[in-house]
């Protein structure tokens, strides 16, 4: 068995402009609000998964600022997987079994078995993504559909409303 050293995604080009938008945006100061614990609550139901949570990531920090089924806190951006959202933000971000995918190799969620699979949708304002409203599950998928990811985007749009 080799040794794997998890590589984080990568941090795009105006991320500190996109930082100090997420900073001051709403969501920082909203922390688990009833109707942001609704959303995720919401995206959980959508894809049957243990937990759900919206997440916004700020220079080096990954702030969970509504949660349902786990915490919310501040965690490393290096091992956020809501960081591909930031740095892929124009098509849905999906893992169906983070195990099998070579990107996350070494991730310490992954390797510890919390998470198996990830979905995620950008939360967008004003140009910049802010974050993410991400959802995991320690059981792996073999598929998720079109009207799910919908659904869940749909779901991160109403994050700032």
């Amino acid at each position: 068995m080799g040794v794997f050293s998890f590589v984080p995604a990568p941090i795009p080009p105006g991320d500190h402009e996109r930082s100090q938008a997420a900073r001051s945006s709403v969501l920082m100061t909203a922390a688990a609000e009833s109707r942001l614990t609704k959303l995720t609550r919401a995206a959980r139901q959508v894809f049957e998964a243990r937990w759900s949570g919206l997440c916004v990531i700020v220079d080096d920090s990954q702030h969970v600022v509504a949660s349902s089924g786990g915490m919310l806190g501040v965690y490393r951006r290096a091992t956020a997987l809501s960081s591909y959202v930031v740095a892929y933000p124009d098509e849905p971000f999906y893992v169906l079994d983070a195990v099998l995918d070579e990107r996350f190799a070494g991730n310490p969620f992954v390797d510890d078995g919390l998470i198996r699979f990830f979905a995620a949708a950008p939360v967008r304002q004003a140009g910049f993504v802010l974050g993410a409203l991400c959802v995991t599950d320690q059981k792996p998928r073999t598929l998720i559909s079109d009207a799910q990811l919908n659904e869940l985007q749909d779901l991160a749009n109403e994050a700032l409303n």
